[in-house]
């Protein structure tokens, strides 16, 4: 965050120096084609109605999201703090429950309602669910990290892979995840005058890189688990919304839980002899 506050007051300076001199690379290179040229001539018509320029236009909009970048990076780094915080309690968490949830498990299968063949249904699902998840989630990092740095070598970045390496690591970080990489390094590409190569870079890794995990893991979960597709869907987004980073697990167990019992009461629950009414 820091270097990319850095790049963004570079940034800034630069639109400035663009815009007394009345010049924006980014229009030359796209006026450079001839479908380019339309679109700018065609944006320049329509623009002089309300007394503008595509130039200017541009060039305000740059400055401005300067400004913002600028703006908010301080909040960016307590967002990440707070993040690192809860991931830490979460690892805490999670070694207790290794170290102790065998007991646990053992505690509360003793008191739920249910017959031991039905237990034993939904023990396995539940550990279904969780390899599943965690697997989606390895499986989703090396899909990015890897296609992140394909992105950095064709683009003419130093070191794709350990580029690549990090944005794998960094796309655990729900919402900003990957953009910690990659923003810096396509503001560096423009920066440095490689303006062709940080569109392309830009656009690769925000609909390609930014977006591959929300069908890589929703379907990678539902394989594994045997989940339908749809639950697995609204179980990790639920779960991201309810919970923040640890609900991409909780949600699915929850959801996988919730359907399970449906269905022991679909197939027991509605007669008199029903192993849920007499345990």
């Amino acid at each position: 965050v820091e270097m990319l506050s850095i790049e963004a007051i570079q940034a800034y300076n630069i639109f400035q120096e663009w815009f007394e001199k009345g010049i924006y690379p980014p229009l030359e290179f796209l006026k450079s084609y001839p479908l380019g040229k339309t679109v700018w001539q065609n944006m320049n018509y329509f623009l002089s109605h309300f007394g503008t320029t595509t130039k200017t236009v541009m060039l305000s909009l740059s400055k401005r999201i300067a400004e913002l970048v600028i703006e908010y990076s301080g909040e960016a780094i307590k967002n990440i703090l707070i993040f690192m915080i809860k991931f830490v309690f979460m690892i805490i968490a999670m070694f207790f429950l290794f170290k102790d949830g065998a007991k646990w498990g053992h505690r509360i299968i003793e008191i739920i309602p249910l017959e031991k063949g039905q237990i034993d249904i939904l023990r396995s699902k539940f550990h279904q669910m969780i390899y599943a998840v965690l697997y989606g989630i390895l499986l989703t990092c090396l899909a990015q990290g890897t296609l992140a740095g394909i992105g950095y070598a064709v683009s003419g970045i130093n070191s794709p892979v350990l580029l690549g390496a990090a944005t794998a690591i960094f796309s655990i970080v729900p919402i900003i995840g990957t953009t910690i990489i990659w923003v810096p390094v396509v503001g560096y590409l423009f920066l440095s005058g490689n303006t062709g190569h940080a569109i392309a870079l830009g656009l690769w890794c925000l609909l390609v890189v930014g977006t591959i995990d929300n069908m890589i893991r929703p379907i990678f979960i539902s394989g594994q688990s045997r989940t339908p597709l749809f639950i697995t869907i609204v179980g990790v987004f639920g779960g991201l919304s309810s919970f923040g980073f640890i609900g991409i697990i909780l949600g699915p167990l929850i959801l996988v839980i919730c359907s399970t019992l449906f269905e022991f009461y679909i197939e027991y629950g509605q007669t008199q002899d029903s192993p849920l009414l007499n345990k």
